[in-house]
């Protein structure tokens, strides 16, 4: 299992799971806020970059994946 945590968000990613979901968490109500599943391998880590509305995701699969999670969250 990968975690990645900044103020407002953690992450979790199961490396268990056939699925290779990366969970996004709200770090302050600990509220599940939704599951990504770009991957086609499993994750190997997911790291946030300076903004904290942005993380990095590498696979197994040979890809990086770069995330808006503002983009993302948008309700």
């Amino acid at each position: 299992t990968s975690i990645a945590a900044n103020s407002q968000y953690f992450i979790t990613v199961a490396e268990s799971d056939d699925e290779m979901p990366i969970s996004i968490w709200d770090s302050k109500s600990k509220m599940f806020l939704a599951a990504l599943k770009s991957h086609e391998s499993q994750v190997s880590k997911v790291i946030f970059l300076t903004d904290p509305n942005w993380m990095a995701t590498s696979s197994w699969d040979c890809t990086v994946k770069i995330w808006n999670l503002s983009n993302i969250l948008k309700w």
